[in-house]
């Protein structure tokens, strides 16, 4: 079956980095993109290769939102798993607008892990 590939976008670096150095903890491969922009050049270059099993995506950010980088990558592949990464509690909504769930910033550890191992299978 091999290593499951997780995509962390965020504009905040700290964020980003902390997120994927947990991510690779647990055993996963994790990728980092600093905008919605990056996250779409990575998961059209990688879609030939090894595909990516999850994106984990920051709602706000700057130029391209995370609804914006989501319409985009299900243009790409709509099966292809999405979670929304937010401070905006209104974002409980936001499964029926095609994301597969939400995580609370601060993360959750428990809560990312139940939803990584649920969702990138």
């Amino acid at each position: 079956m091999g290593v499951k590939t997780i995509l962390v976008v965020d504009d905040n670096k700290d964020a980003r980095d902390l997120l994927s150095g947990i991510i690779k903890e647990k055993g996963y491969r994790a990728l980092k993109a600093a905008s919605g922009q990056a996250a779409l050049r990575i998961i059209i270059k990688r879609e030939k290769q090894q595909k990516i099993d999850l994106v984990l995506l920051d709602y706000k950010m700057p130029r391209m939102n995370g609804m914006d980088t989501l319409k985009q990558i299900k243009k790409i592949d709509k099966r292809m798993r999405v979670v929304f990464l937010s401070g905006e509690p209104e974002l409980r909504a936001i499964k029926r607008k095609g994301a597969d769930g939400w995580l609370a910033k601060p993360v959750n550890l428990k809560e990312l892990y139940v939803l990584i191992k649920k969702l990138a299978k």
